[in-house]
């Protein structure tokens, strides 16, 4: 399964997490810190992490700032259309999918980020590989299920999966 949550979280339940079974840290919190380095199976993928800039206006419309919403709504548009996105998530179900063992992904952002953005991150990914099954799920699922983290994807959401990774891989070249 694919887990969406923020560095807070993460470290927060970093042991039961660990614990569940193996796992490989996508780290998107576009950060030198270094938080997640202690970690064995860390990657660095920044085509998850929104734009400083689309994070900051996000939180102007929270704050009921004056702002322009159509500018908030194209800053968006292009984060979640963006090529580096895409490459993010067919990274991620690559990593999910071609594990020789049941195996977590876990997609770790920024805490604004994930306030603002978890769940549109979650739909956006199950939209890229528009399948009838649930393979990603934001930290707040898993709050909500426990079971979640020892579960492990049906043969058939691989295979599906794996057929929708290759036509967009065919798509790229393409391009």
């Amino acid at each position: 399964m694919i887990f969406v949550m923020s560095l807070k979280q993460f470290m927060k339940k970093k042991k039961k997490l660990a614990e569940a079974k193996d796992y490989i840290i996508l780290d998107s919190t576009d950060s030198d810190a270094g938080d997640l380095k202690k970690f064995s199976g860390v990657i660095t993928v920044d085509g998850f992490a929104p734009p400083k800039k689309l994070i900051t206006e996000k939180e102007k419309e929270d704050a009921a700032i004056e702002l322009d919403i159509f500018k908030l709504e194209k800053i968006e548009k292009k984060y979640f259309k963006s090529k580096e996105f895409r490459n993010a998530a067919m990274g991620a179900v690559k990593a999910l999918i071609e594990a020789d063992r049941p195996f977590n992904v876990f997609v770790v952002i920024k805490n604004k980020a994930y306030k603002n953005f978890g769940d549109k991150i979650v739909k956006r990914i199950k939209k890229t590989f528009d399948i009838n099954s649930d393979f990603v799920y934001s930290f707040d699922d898993l709050e909500g299920n426990k079971k979640l983290l020892k579960k492990d994807i049906k043969k058939e959401t691989i295979g599906a999966l794996r057929d929708r990774l290759n036509k967009l891989e065919k798509e790229e070249k393409n391009k």
